[in-house]
């Protein structure tokens, strides 16, 4: 499994809870990359994991996934929604990396590193507004990103059997479809500065 869940899904579910969404110590280190430097900065965040053989026989250093609470609901909504992985569901959003694996069994503990921007959290509940480092090598998943292969930003989008709007995120170069309850019908474009961010 890799490292983290599409926090651009954990920002948005948060967004309309009632209560106080702790950020999990698995996304600490995106916050700590980027608390001496300033907004747009480069930055290098190091995430702790397992070395793991794959069926295919790769070595890559994987993140601990939890499935837990908020994480465990957005799972189970996907899932509702006909979006049914084969349970590797990090496979194309998360690169996988050797780290410093070179030398060590599986199962031992490691460390890799990813290159990225400081952005602003925005308003995402889980992050409160901290600049986080955002990996250059993180890709949302394909679910939320292939309704809008060809279309414009503002083209309509739908997941499945829900109607949205390709949109491009502040900080992003692709476009993800946008659907209620995430979505805004601000015209004026505000809702782009309120940042939620993809890793």
């Amino acid at each position: 499994m890799a490292a983290m869940r599409l926090i651009v899904v954990a920002c948005s579910l948060a967004s309309f809870a009632a209560w106080e969404i702790p950020m999990p110590k698995k996304f600490q280190p995106l916050v700590d990359a980027c608390e001496p430097l300033a907004p747009l900065s480069n930055c290098t965040a190091h995430m702790d994991g397992t070395c793991t053989t794959h069926e295919d026989g790769v070595r890559s250093c994987e993140h601990k996934c939890e499935h837990h609470g908020l994480w465990q609901a957005m799972r189970t909504i996907k899932d509702k929604l006909g979006f049914h992985g084969n349970g590797h569901h990090h496979s194309k959003t998360w690169p996988r990396l050797l780290g410093d694996c070179s030398g060590k069994a599986d199962g031992e503990t490691c460390t890799t590193a990813h290159e990225g921007q400081c952005v602003p959290s925005g308003k995402c509940p889980i992050f409160k507004g901290q600049l986080v480092c955002k990996p250059r090598d993180v890709r949302p998943p394909e679910f939320v990103t292939k309704p809008c292969d060809g279309k414009q930003e503002g083209e309509a989008c739908k997941l499945t059997i829900l109607s949205g709007t390709c949109t491009k995120g502040k900080y992003e170069d692709y476009m993800a479809c946008k659907t209620w309850p995430f979505s805004s019908n601000k015209a004026d474009g505000a809702a782009k500065d309120e940042t939620v961010l993809v890793v």
